[in-house]
């Protein structure tokens, strides 16, 4: 598995599929934590290790730090009020500075891109929330959360065999994860499928 790939399976994957009821989002931290508000980088509070953080929020996003380990941005979840055990690498694990540099700028512009593509399904725009999951799955071929948040635009957009193409992928790499889970009992429903 990637290391991109590793750092995305920390996000929790949020409401890119309107229909579905937000839930709190639960991250327990494996070690003492901060996080702060991604927008605004209000505290939102310090967490010491096995403490609860609960996201009621699905619009806000959140940098999670902690001395010596690897910052995240988690995106709230939606429909699973399962708890996310959370772990941050340490920085130590982390390779040489230009190389942190070049994983810092792909992981904000893939935000960036889900977030688009969020904003593109929550305005009724499903044709460009495809495209550009389809742009980002092709730039990340072996990223397979991206495949995850194509198979949710191609839901979506009504591209059910699509979506079920990419969720049989997504489902290899995450069998247990809540929204895979969900996504497919979503898209069985459309189709009339078990």
């Amino acid at each position: 598995m990637s290391f991109l790939n590793r750092c995305l399976i920390v996000f929790a994957f949020y409401t890119l599929m309107p229909s579905l009821v937000f839930a709190e989002s639960r991250f327990v931290f494996g070690h003492d934590a901060e996080v702060r508000d991604a927008e605004t980088l209000a505290v939102k509070g310090n967490f010491k290790a096995g403490e609860v953080f609960v996201v009621d929020d699905s619009s806000r996003s959140y940098l999670v730090s902690a001395t010596g380990r690897v910052p995240v941005y988690f995106l709230p979840n939606s429909g699973d009020s399962s708890e996310i055990n959370v772990s941050l690498a340490p920085t130590a694990d982390w390779p040489n500075e230009k190389m942190k540099q070049a994983l810092s700028n792909k992981l904000d512009a893939s935000l960036i891109q889900i977030s688009e593509i969020k904003a593109d399904l929550s305005s009724g725009n499903s044709e460009a929330a495809i495209a550009k999951a389809e742009r980002l799955v092709s730039e990340n071929p072996d990223v397979a959360f991206f495949k995850l948040v194509r198979a949710s635009a191609f839901f979506v957009g009504g591209k059910t065999d699509a979506a079920k193409s990419d969720l049989k992928e997504a489902m290899k790499s995450f069998p247990d994860n809540a929204e895979v889970k969900q996504l497919a009992a979503e898209l069985n429903m459309k189709t009339g499928e078990q």
